[in-house]
């Protein structure tokens, strides 16, 4: 393929025989850049004009979306992660969930620009 600028693939991954699908293919950059947050270069990187052309996250926090999470506390039948045993008493999750967002980062969430956070939810 001979593609040019900025797209997203998403991909699932079959539980049961690990092989993973292309799903969609998006032309714009997808939340997960969001994981990029803490590379003062990501902007200049998305926009070519930087030496680097490949990069990996990095930051002392894992990070997480508040939304997921929520759903994860609320709804573990149909938002958990069996693998990471998310789908647990409500008590573990409780404890899963104030652990995830008190010790980690939603690199969208500021108090200060809530705009990209409901765009990227909601819209």
């Amino acid at each position: 393929m001979k593609i040019n600028g900025i797209f997203t693939n998403d991909f699932i991954v079959d539980k049961y025989d690990g092989v993973a699908y292309a799903i969609e293919c998006n032309p714009r950059l997808g939340s997960q850049v969001s994981l990029f947050h803490t590379n003062e270069n990501m902007a200049n990187i998305i926009l070519g004009k930087h030496h680097n052309k490949m990069v990996e996250p990095k930051g002392d926090k894992t990070t997480f979306t508040t939304l997921n999470e929520l759903f994860v506390l609320l709804d573990p039948s149909f938002y958990a992660d069996e693998e990471l045993n998310q789908n647990v008493n409500v008590v573990l999750r409780v404890i899963n969930f104030l652990k995830n967002i008190l010790t980690g980062c939603d690199p969208i969430f500021d108090e200060q620009d809530m705009l990209p956070f409901f765009m990227i939810n909601f819209f």
